[in-house]
């Protein structure tokens, strides 16, 4: 009687074990510093490559049961236009509401900022390659609704941390 006790009192430890492991939050942080690919300016049409202090911060976790998915990303940038018409901008990308991510996306609604002046509010988007290594690039691609391009905030990961 005692072994039967302890037997199924060993197998339930491992029951909630195994439950607890699996339900685990995995959670992600990628940083870029300076290291810009581009910038697609949905209003101006202008697309940037000549990009100054290029940073970005994001961190995510991916939704388990018990746990919704949260993201967090800011990213900041000061453009440099080849024309009079595209000229000198500062451009800030952060993230308003998460509505989905997975290991390498993070889905929701972005605002976009230019010089101070938002450009862009609460609009579709999606940040793709985030679970790429250190060395790739990653893609933040907005949907404007009142223009027939998007906006893109495109950065090599320098750092990334996955827990």
């Amino acid at each position: 009687m005692k072994k039967t006790v302890l037997t199924i009192f060993a197998l339930m430890l491992g029951v909630m074990f195994s439950v607890s492991a699996g339900a685990q939050v995995k959670t992600h942080s990628v940083w870029t510093n300076n290291h810009g690919l581009v910038i697609d300016d949905a209003s101006n049409h202008c697309e940037y490559t000549i990009l100054n202090s290029f940073d970005m911060a994001t961190s995510w976790t991916e939704p388990t049961p018990g746990y919704a998915a949260q993201a967090h990303f800011r990213g900041v940038s000061k453009a440099e236009g080849f024309t009079h018409f595209c000229g000198n901008h500062f451009y800030e990308f952060s993230l308003n509401n998460s509505v989905g991510t997975d290991s390498d996306t993070i889905k929701g609604y972005w605002d976009v900022y230019r010089d101070g002046v938002l450009m862009c509010s609460s609009c579709a988007g999606n940040a793709y390659g985030m679970g790429a290594p250190v060395g790739n690039y990653y893609k933040l691609i907005i949907d404007d609704p009142f223009s027939a391009t998007d906006w893109a905030y495109v950065g090599y990961i320098d750092q990334r941390k996955d827990f």
